[in-house]
């Protein structure tokens, strides 16, 4: 039928005949009923995952049961025969659930299997999901909690799926991810900056009962509130590169104070960070160090130096906050014999000191207390922090402060002196160095806290590093290059070795990856 009526007229629609009858069917019918667009919308969704289904059945039936034969010679040498009992495994595809009926190959019944052939062929995932679903579950799981994805793709698909499964694909995903960070090319050099940046920071994750020290089997099955201090730190890296920004002294104090500047002085516009990669990882060893994700993570900031920018022509700053942690294991894997690097630590950090030492001498958010941290960060932005440090110790002397506020203000002195070659600010504002660690904050952020900290939420050691490993490739934009590289990955270590006489045949050609 090509002929739609509408006011009594009949309106030929040439395209009508281009479509299934099944789909023909659907509009006539929705028509003589009078049904509203939302209406016909989900009836034609519901139809074509039924031909998505029929589709892959057909597809499943041509390619047959994988029969090559009473014996087949494998490439590494090893002859296997074809087994009497066919094997039927599980397929999930967003189409809905199969069973394939296989061929297979091996010595003899009830060892081992050696070789599927229609499993080459097809290409089949180790798990009984599709790849094509394992994409779009664990992209999914990247911003939503497993539970929240399994309920929507069941809305929309009709495919129930356990939260245990998608638990199971993050992990067997993530294990993909340190080899595919490894692979991904070289940005080109024209997209790059003119300085090279890398940066980390930690951020807690609240652990599940059963991860937390000290608790017996008993206790770590109460549903009790979560304590205070009950979290593992995971390491947060970024590494990017990015245009200088020159700044004065002055101009950067305006920023920090909150103040606008003069007119007629406008600030370049902030350049924008280019190819920016961010790992999160969480790892312990048997001891409960954080060891491994430091090696790991701060082994991959290194590569990403020597990788994008192996000439050193480019300025490469390190910068952190004050946790010295970070920066004992910047010099072990940034040696200087090895990389020249600026050290730079926060200005947000550093001003989150300075303010403290003024309220040791002025009320909270008094007029006098902005007009003194004003003049002592200008001085510290200047390259004077000597001034400013035996200012502090002169008002202190001054003013008389007791022992309690003496002390702190001894610890913050201590920072000063320790963090001194870490804050040369002149000079990184006149290079156009960036001087405030806001990446590795908005890493922490995205890609730890949007997902892990929500309401209620418990990880085990395994589980939140999977997804902390997932979201690290997301949140780089690399995701639509990962997928093929662990399918590839994964058909590579599944399929090592082939028949002989399959060399040239095309049945297999296609599915052939290097191990």
């Amino acid at each position: 039928m090509s002929e739609i009526t509408k006011n009594n007229k009949e309106i030929n629609h040439p395209e009508l005949n281009e479509l299934p009858v099944a789909l023909q069917d659907i509009l006539i019918l929705a028509k003589d009923n009078g049904d509203g667009l939302h209406v016909v919308e989900e009836k034609i969704f519901d139809k074509l995952l039924k031909i998505g289904h029929q589709t892959l059945e057909a597809y499943l039936a041509l390619q047959g049961n994988g029969d090559r034969g009473e014996t087949l010679l494998l490439d590494n040498g090893k002859e296997v025969k074809r087994l009497d009992e066919e094997h039927s495994r599980e397929y999930l595809s967003i189409f809905g659930r199969f069973s394939i009926s296989r061929v297979v190959y091996g010595t003899r019944e009830g060892q081992a299997i050696q070789f599927i052939p229609l499993d080459v062929q097809l290409q089949l995932p180790v798990a009984n999901f599709s790849y094509l679903l394992q994409n779009w579950n664990q992209e999914l799981v990247q911003e939503c909690p497993y539970n929240q994805v399994a309920q929507a793709l069941k809305k929309i698909l009709k495919l129930p799926q356990s939260t245990n499964s998608l638990e199971r694909g993050s992990r067997q995903m993530g294990d993909s991810v340190p080899e595919y960070l490894e692979s991904i090319p070289t940005p080109p050099p024209e997209e790059e900056g003119k300085i090279f940046v890398i940066q980390s920071d930690h951020k807690g994750i609240a652990m599940r009962k059963e991860e937390q020290p000290g608790l017996t089997e008993s206790s770590a099955a109460k549903e009790e509130p979560l304590r205070k201090g009950e979290k593992k730190m995971a390491l947060v890296g970024a590494a990017y590169s990015v245009d200088d920004h020159i700044r004065t002294p002055e101009q950067m104090c305006r920023i920090l104070m909150g103040k606008e500047q003069p007119e007629g002085e406008e600030l370049p516009s902030r350049p924008k960070p280019c190819h920016k990669h961010v790992r999160a990882i969480l790892q312990r060893d048997e001891a409960g160090t954080t060891q491994p994700q430091t090696e790991e993570g701060y082994q991959w900031l290194a590569d990403e130096v020597m990788t994008r920018n192996s000439d050193g022509l480019k300025p490469t700053i390190l910068l952190c906050d004050g946790q010295e942690s970070l920066w004992t294991a910047g010099l072990d894997f940034l040696p200087p014999e090895k990389f020249d690097i600026t050290e730079i630590i926060d200005i947000m950090h550093v001003n989150s000191y300075l303010w403290a030492a003024i309220h040791l001498f002025y009320p909270i958010n008094s007029n006098d207390a902005r007009k003194e941290m004003e003049m002592q960060l200008l001085r510290l932005l200047s390259g004077n922090l000597e001034q400013v440090i035996n200012s502090l110790k002169w008002q202190a002397t001054y003013r008389k402060l007791d022992d309690s506020k003496r002390e702190k203000l001894d610890k913050i002195i201590a920072y000063f002196l320790n963090n001194k070659e870490r804050m040369h600010y002149d000079d990184y504002l006149a290079k156009g160095y960036p001087i405030a660690s806001g990446v590795i904050e908005g890493a922490c952020r995205s890609v730890v806290k949007d997902r892990m900290e929500r309401s209620g939420m418990r990880w085990t050691m395994k589980g939140a590093h999977a997804v902390l490993s997932l979201r690290s490739v997301h949140s780089s934009q690399l995701w639509d290059g990962f997928i093929p590289f662990f399918v590839a990955r994964e058909q590579a270590a599944r399929f090592p070795h082939r028949p002989m006489e399959a060399a040239n045949d095309e049945n297999f050609s296609s599915a052939r990856l290097a191990g």
